[in-house]
């Protein structure tokens, strides 16, 4: 349903291994490889700056303050542009292919993703309404893609913090044709795009959430902060000297990960795991929540003496840093 039906084959996590996905897959390593974001701290220090501020003025509204934040910079890291208004139509349409792409991947959602011929069924026959819901989302996924870079292009020139003024440097250089390049990098910044907007608003979400559930942990958290910055908002030059709010941060995307079950993922061929036989088509839910294996101690980031415990806070499959972390 995801892939074929409703066209997210343009994306990395989606696509099938290939020369496309090997390409993007390359080009958005090397954009949000922890060395390589540094360029990019100015630009998140700024719009996180609007962001405080923003919150002073109305600490109620603070959902639509943090969709503001995360969809203004990804935008700008991803494309350069840069977004005015809170409700631009660019956070919307990012917002309604992240919710398209939830509704696809709930495992059971659709018989089409069990049995896969029934997407050649004709959309007119009973039982085919997946296939008119697939060709609607399909066009607002579309928008999410095309839009944005549309806009870039329009562009006479590209500011240098921007991953599409890197990218398209660097594929140029290749032997791609046009087209190919114009879809490698449309598919690497929309990737980008769609998986950062999201995934960022719900983590700063649950520290929100957790802080109001646990004042005290703000308040020790606020302490550490004035220790380290008097009178001065934190940079990332102060990084290493905030380990607690470090393990803070941390604790809560142990908490409540933003996939606890991580994506599905299809079996391509049969295997044997430690005994088990797993057969070519089954699905694949790995338990991002809770994994004793990785977590050495899940309840403990700091050592006594509060310097890090342990890197080891958040995993995916297959073992992997997030992009941009550090």
């Amino acid at each position: 349903m995801l892939r074929d039906l409703v066209g997210f084959k343009w994306n990395i996590a989606i696509a099938g291994y290939g020369q496309y996905w090997r390409d993007c897959r390359k080009a958005f390593s090397h954009e949000f490889h922890p060395q390589v974001i540094v360029r990019y701290r100015p630009a998140i220090i700024k719009a996180t700056h609007k962001f405080l501020r923003d919150l002073i003025e109305d600490p109620e509204d603070f959902r639509a303050r943090i969709k503001y934040l995360t969809g203004s910079q990804i935008v700008h890291i991803a494309y350069g542009l840069d977004i005015k208004d809170h409700d631009d139509p660019w956070i919307a349409t990012a917002e309604r292919a992240v919710s398209i792409a939830a509704a696809c991947m709930v495992p059971g959602s659709f018989l089409v993703d069990l049995v896969p011929m029934l997407k050649h069924l004709p959309e007119w026959l009973p039982g085919a309404g997946f296939k008119a819901q697939a060709r609607k989302w399909r066009l607002q996924v579309r928008e999410a893609v095309d839009e944005p870079f549309e806009a870039m292009k329009a562009r006479s020139d590209l500011p240098p913090d921007s991953a599409a003024r890197s990218i398209l440097e660097r594929i140029s250089d290749r032997s791609h044709d046009l087209s190919q390049s114009e879809e490698i990098l449309k598919g690497t910044l929309a990737s980008a795009y769609l998986a950062g907007a999201d995934t960022t608003t719900s983590t700063l979400e649950t520290c929100f959430l957790a802080m109001a559930r646990n004042p005290e942990v703000l308040r020790e958290a606020q302490c550490a902060v004035d220790r380290v910055c008097v009178g001065r908002l934190p940079t990332f030059a102060d990084y290493d000297a905030l380990p607690w709010v470090h393990a803070l941060v941390k604790e809560c995307l142990r908490w409540a990960p933003v996939v606890p079950l991580n994506f599905a993922h299809r079996v391509t061929q049969d295997d044997v795991y430690e005994g088990y036989h797993i057969s070519k088509g089954s699905l694949i839910l790995v338990n991002n929540w809770c994994e004793p294996r990785v977590h050495l101690d899940l309840t403990q980031y700091l050592r006594t003496t509060g310097h890090w415990n342990t890197p080891a806070g958040v995993h995916s499959t297959p073992l992997r840093s997030t992009p941009g972390c550090t």
